[in-house]
């Protein structure tokens, strides 16, 4: 029955490049001492006294010179050989020297890995490997070629080598022809990755599946204590997975529990199951379709604070501390008192404010006071109970209204961690506000609400929320406006070659919406011209602080031939990109979010050069 532990395919990949790295590194730190040594070692015609006095203990001589260990000064002679490094000497001896590893000569020594048959005692098991010959490559370092692992089959990986996955491969025929035929066994606790892909369906599918049965794979947790067994499931992929938990493999009667209500990938499927200690169930994962997924399983002994809800408990924030939404006794601390479904009926907001969404239809209002005008409304929903906003537990909707409730000022669904909520409202004048809470999707929850109002002072050189800006003045024509907005150069639209804009320095622009394009024309005098375009931001140090990823292209004139690209070769993740060898004629630079960042927007200058 094998058996799942760290990911040896992970393991092997990273130890063969850390010790790639770490031996060339090596090698050539050993080459730079040997050049060392043979320069105070080789001598010319007419430098008989630049040669260093011999020390009387053997060794290389002089003060700053290589060799072995050192003694107190003696007659000038040959030096000695090269040997392990000691304590420097007194008057002309040297500090201790450096061994010269020579790579071939069956001895490990210096830098090297391994030399030959001299593998430091070393093997293939020692690399997370289950089996196997390890080797020693030409070059003194090792050689994983050899080393292998039995095939696992269900991990979507080729464990033993041989070119076949899982189910394709003939080891693991057994396995892959039912579920329950040999679940591999999960430590606990433990995690692993898995696959579905080839594996059959159960005679008796998983309960929340209904009549949905696809392929399932299964793992066996023996408990390590009595407490309660979490279970965990991400699905990685975008097929619905479903988790269940049994006493008996193939039977449906002995199923304790079963999770199928994630809503998409980054969501977990969750259980909880009572066990004692040494028991063993079987965890199961399919669907109707075949997907990936991460699973882990721990066992643990209930109590508050532990940042699990167990039964009893109205909360549990993974603390003993009271006074912060969630008490000691892991009961909610509730600031909000209902009924508050109303802007009439709003609560004041209190320090902390803590409140709970508990009904389909359940809104909260709560009353805040902006007490100076040109302030900016920071409101944050965050989590009581431990790590459920970004373990997606919550997905809470915040709003910021008018005083009467009439009107939507600013809102935001996912803008905090996870599926947490974070909305800005700037630039708001003196007076009374109500921030409404509710329920996006997914289950009911408590949740904490934190406010933080900032007074934005333009021309102070910090960037507040109601400022898109600022310069450290109040200077128009700059590229910040004196009330902290943008001069922006660019007109839209201007994301075809038949839009661009014609280019003026300075340039500024914005690439906003989502996914917006900007073009710019550059007339070139030619014949052979050289054309240099920089993003930059406009000001506020994006760049620098690696917060404004960037991408360039300089197009023909045609409008759609891509001459030349950059992403990252500016500032931070800023692009430069140039083009040489140009005709005369009108370019285009194109500038847009990054594909690492599709959906990225900012703000940026543009400075192009042309040669």
């Amino acid at each position: 029955m094998p058996v799942l532990g760290m990911s040896r395919r992970g393991l092997r990949g990273l130890v063969a490049r850390e010790r790639a790295v770490t031996s060339t590194a090596k090698r050539a730190a050993a080459a730079l001492a040997g050049t060392a040594l043979l320069a105070v070692l080789t001598g010319g015609c007419g430098d008989d006294d630049r040669l260093p006095p011999r020390s009387t203990t053997g060794g290389i001589g002089a003060g700053t010179s290589v060799g072995g260990r050192g003694g107190s000064g003696g007659e000038g002679g040959a030096g000695g050989d090269a040997g392990a490094g000691g304590d420097a000497g007194h008057g002309n001896g040297g500090a201790g020297g450096g061994v010269i590893a020579v790579c071939g000569d069956g001895v490990r020594e210096g830098f090297e890995d391994c030399d030959g048959d001299d593998l430091d005692a070393r093997t293939c098991v020692s690399f997370g490997y289950e089996s196997g010959n390890l080797a020693c490559s030409s070059t003194c370092s090792f050689d994983f070629a050899a080393c292998s692992s039995p095939e696992q089959c269900q991990d979507g990986l080729d464990n033993d080598l041989d070119g076949l996955i899982d189910c394709t491969d003939p080891d693991c025929t057994a396995a892959c022809a039912a579920v329950c035929a040999e679940p591999v066994v999960l430590a606990d606790p433990g995690s692993t990755a898995g696959v579905t892909a080839g594996h059959p369906s159960l005679t008796a599918p998983l309960s929340c599946l209904g009549d949905d049965a696809g392929p399932t794979v299964t793992y066996e947790v023996t408990a390590e204590r009595t407490g309660l067994l979490e279970v965990q499931m991400y699905a990685s992929s975008s097929t619905n997975l479903a988790l269940a938990v049994r006493s008996t493999c193939d039977s449906v009667a002995t199923e304790l529990g079963c999770a199928n209500l994630a809503s998409g990938v980054g969501s977990p499927e969750l259980l909880s199951i009572p066990v004692t200690q040494g028991q063993t169930l079987y965890v199961l994962v399919g669907g109707e379709e075949a997907g990936t997924f991460t699973l882990s399983a721990a066992s643990r002994t209930p109590m508050c604070g532990d940042g699990f809800i167990d039964p009893g408990e109205g909360c549990d924030d993974g603390n003993a501390d009271s006074g912060d939404g969630c008490s000691s006794q892991c009961a909610l601390e509730l600031s909000e008192v209902e009924p508050n479904d109303t802007p009439a009926t709003a609560n004041p907001l209190t320090t902390p404010f803590v409140g709970q969404i508990n009904t389909a239809t359940d809104v909260d209002h709560i009353r805040v006071t902006v007490p100076s005008g040109g302030a900016s409304l920071v409101a944050e929903v965050n989590e009581v109970n431990a790590l459920a906003c970004v373990n997606n537990q919550m997905d809470p909707q915040i709003e910021v209204l008018s005083a009467n409730g009439a009107t939507v000022l600013a809102s935001d669904d996912d803008g905090g961690p996870g599926r947490c909520s974070r909305v800005v409202a700037p630039a708001l004048p003196a007076g009374n506000y109500v921030l409404r809470v509710s329920r996006s999707g997914g289950s009911y929850f408590p949740y904490r609400l934190d406010v933080t109002m900032i007074q934005d002072v333009c021309g102070n050189g910090v960037v507040t929320p109601g400022e898109q800006c600022d310069d450290g003045n109040t200077v128009a024509g700059d590229g910040c406006s004196p009330t902290c907005q943008l001069e922006l150069s660019e007109v839209e639209p201007n994301n075809t070659a038949a839009q661009a804009n014609p280019y003026t320095s300075p340039w500024r622009a914005a690439v906003m919406p989502a996914g917006d394009v900007d073009l710019v024309a550059v007339t070139v005098p030619g014949p052979s011209s050289l054309l240099r375009a920089v993003v930059g931001d406009a000001g506020q140090g994006t760049c620098a602080m690696y917060r404004l990823d960037s991408y360039a292209e300089i197009l023909a004139p045609d409008g759609t031939t891509m001459l030349n690209y950059d992403d990252d070769s500016g500032l931070g993740y800023c692009s430069v990109v140039q083009q040489g060898g140009l005709a005369a004629g009108t370019y285009y630079v194109r500038v847009s979010s990054s594909p690492v960042k599709p959906n990225d927007t900012f703000v940026y200058s543009l400075a192009i050069t042309v040669q």
